[in-house]
């Protein structure tokens, strides 16, 4: 939510925006404005500095690959955090991150280095001024990119309720997790978790809404992210034994979850031949761009497996 998704969030998004582009002239190359359509997507947690990424649609027909994904360079992004720091964000790719650097952003949230072929670019804070995000902040995005101004403001909100334990499940001879939840009665909650074990970077697991366990004890199933460079492995959704696991346990603002609510959505019409991808609503000002900017409030918890 980054949120920046996945590779298989951002090749969604790229085929949906196309879809529409073609949906008027009924032909499957795509027809964009003098302007093109772009995609913007990021996100601010506590802890962590804030990650902008920026493309153009790709061909809705076309078979995505990774290396087809059109990277937006040079744009100029600018962070301002209450009203009080400005910082203007550095592009960066995987290959230029080393030390210190590379060790912040490999804990990130839903960027996923390794798992893509081509170099992932991203806008984040310069290596001289590393600032992180608080909960309660305010933190506005202006994005001068594609000949075209963005900009959109996110408040990072208050921290979310913990959880009461995580217990190993064996299974195949390796595991999924087990977390146990007690939702608090009569509070708007929206919530997210990621997952990361050894030193791959954090990928999303699954989102929620308290609207139907309000107040409720619950249990949730915690496996290896969508990202995860096992995906292609047998049984994906279990965790070896011996791993060492983290996982970020999120909240993030109801119109984060409304956002990924309608990728899903988007995602299921291009399943349906009867039915037709609309285009997510996000938070930027602009309606020549698709994308969200995330503010989230994360609570970690390490599980090393038996």
């Amino acid at each position: 939510m980054m949120l920046l998704q996945t590779f298989w969030r951002v090749s969604m998004i790229t085929l949906v925006m196309g879809l529409v582009a073609c949906k008027k002239e009924f032909n499957i190359e795509p027809v964009y404005p003098d302007s093109e359509p772009i995609i913007i997507e990021g996100n601010i947690a506590t802890g962590k500095p804030p990650v902008v990424t920026i493309s153009l649609p790709v061909p809705a027909f076309d078979t995505v690959k990774p290396e087809d994904i059109r990277f937006v360079h040079n744009a100029k992004v600018i962070a301002i955090r209450e009203n009080i720091d400005t910082i203007v964000l550095v592009e960066y790719n995987k290959d230029s991150l080393t030390g210190l650097l590379w060790t912040l952003f490999n804990s990130m949230l839903a960027i996923h280095f390794t798992g893509i072929e081509t170099p992932l670019y991203f806008y984040s804070v310069p290596k001289n001024r590393i600032i992180t995000g608080q909960a309660g902040e305010t933190w506005k995005f202006v994005i001068y990119a594609n000949n075209r101004i963005y900009q959109t403001s996110v408040k990072i909100p208050d921290r979310p309720y913990p959880l009461d334990s995580l217990i190993p499940v064996p299974k195949q001879g390796r595991y999924y997790i087990l977390a146990f939840f007690k939702d608090p009665p009569y509070v708007k909650d929206y919530g997210i978790y990621y997952t990361k074990y050894w030193n791959v970077p954090f990928c999303m697991g699954r989102y929620w809404s308290d609207r139907t366990i309000d107040g409720k004890n619950w249990i949730w199933k915690i496996t290896p992210g969508t990202c995860a460079d096992r995906a292609h492995e047998t049984a994906p959704e279990l965790f070896y034994s011996e791993d060492r696991i983290e996982i970020a346990w999120c909240r993030m603002n109801e119109e984060d979850y409304e956002y990924l609510k309608e990728l899903d959505n988007a995602d299921d019409a291009l399943d349906n031949p009867f039915d037709y991808p609309t285009l997510p609503t996000g938070n930027l000002s602009s309606n020549t761009s698709i994308g969200h900017f995330f503010a989230l409030n994360c609570q970690y918890y390490k599980l090393d497996l038996p």
